[in-house]
């Protein structure tokens, strides 16, 4: 089944009850608690806050996702599972790895963190300050707001957002010299056209536990992707089965442009 949807006007109610309701049929509870996620996005600022202090971390004032959600969209379990008082901390544990997939020493690892409370559904997902180094948070921030009303196409599993209105400094771009601080030599620089080049990172997933099929997805490629000016124009990555492609020109819109 392939269903897209373009946005969520009351012309297109019909369209989004077809998708609950294939959803439901096919057994897909966790798209469809996914799906109810980004419905939330309309109303952002009723549904979520973010907070910037130490990495970056989404709020859900209405919790909807069940920790078994993750697990069955992404078919990898946790590196460590914490318990709390009041719910559950997830760990993902990524650690950089050289051209063989072996881990480098000393060890650079990042760590996403997902918070579940007494009923075992997400409240928080905070994001660590090493990955901000490549996705800083005043553009994470206009990506994840640019998701409402973006086109799902569940076939691929992919949501297509494009972030635009935005007016953010060419200057918040993070630099390969900053990069480079943060996460060491690449294990690969591939050259690109107009004088643009593309650094890869390898990062693998500590986990003991794999559903049967989903043993590539522990590791990860990361891309980034500079101008000539050696600015952080592009970032592309799968962590966990979820792959995040930021476009940072999409985001960089002047004042009445």
């Amino acid at each position: 089944m392939n269903v897209v949807i373009q946005s969520r006007p009351a012309k297109n109610l019909p369209r989004c009850l077809v998708l609950l309701l294939a959803l439901a049929l096919t057994g897909c509870m966790a798209w469809l608690r996914a799906y109810q996620v980004y419905l939330q996005l309309d109303d952002f600022e009723q549904h979520f806050v973010i907070e910037n202090q130490l990495g970056f971390a989404i709020n859900f004032k209405h919790p909807v996702m069940y920790d078994q959600d993750f697990i069955d969209l992404s078919g990898l379990h946790p590196s460590q599972r914490i318990p709390q008082a009041l719910g559950e901390t997830w760990h993902y544990r990524f650690v950089k790895v050289d051209s063989d997939w072996q881990p480098i020493a000393p060890e650079l690892a990042l760590v996403i963190e997902l918070d579940f409370n007494r009923y075992q559904r997400l409240n928080r997902l905070t994001l660590p300050p090493l990955f901000l180094q490549m996705a800083p948070s005043v553009f994470l921030n206009a990506s994840i707001r640019s998701l409402a009303g973006a086109e799902i196409d569940r076939q691929h599993k992919k949501i297509h957002a494009k972030a635009t209105g935005f007016i953010l400094d060419e200057t918040s771009l993070p630099t390969a010299t900053t990069i480079g601080h943060a996460l060491g030599e690449p294990v690969q620089s591939l050259p690109m056209a107009d004088g643009h080049y593309r650094l890869l990172y390898h990062f693998l997933l500590v986990t003991d536990q794999i559903k049967p099929g989903y043993e590539q997805r522990v590791q990860t490629e990361v891309k980034l992707t500079f101008n000539d000016q050696h600015q952080l124009i592009k970032m592309s990555g799968r962590f966990a089965g979820l792959k995040i492609s930021l476009n940072y020109q999409n985001l960089l819109q002047s004042p009445g442009a």
